[in-house]
């Protein structure tokens, strides 16, 4: 997952110093992680990752299966997010900001 997960917050613009807060961990964490070590099973950090890649596989059908068009909407503003853009909820809101984004995601599969 850690591969995936890398690739993912790459294509989607998440800057160097940002990437540790978005899955709420420490820097020296994160550097461990980039180093190819794992995270932690049953940690927040786990469980923010799982949930960021369910966002982005949640995206695509949204999309048409376009990888593309599943990155740039990430981080194109979005009126039905009150005008912000999904990343900007998920990097300012921590925790709660992605789950706002999964709760809206999940809304237009009803």
């Amino acid at each position: 997952m850690e591969e995936s997960l890398m690739v993912l917050i790459e294509r989607w613009g998440v800057q160097e110093g940002q990437k540790a807060s978005l899955l709420d961990m420490g820097e020296k964490e994160w550097a461990k992680v980039k180093a190819g070590a794992r995270i932690s099973d049953n940690s927040v950090a786990w469980d923010r990752a799982e949930k960021l890649i369910r966002i982005h596989k949640m995206i695509l059908p949204l999309v048409g299966g376009d990888i593309d068009l599943a990155t740039d909407w990430v981080g194109r503003i979005n009126m039905g997010l009150g005008g912000r853009s999904a990343l900007d909820i998920m990097l300012s809101d921590g925790g709660l900001g992605v789950d706002m984004v999964l709760a809206y995601l999940n809304r237009q599969f009803i």
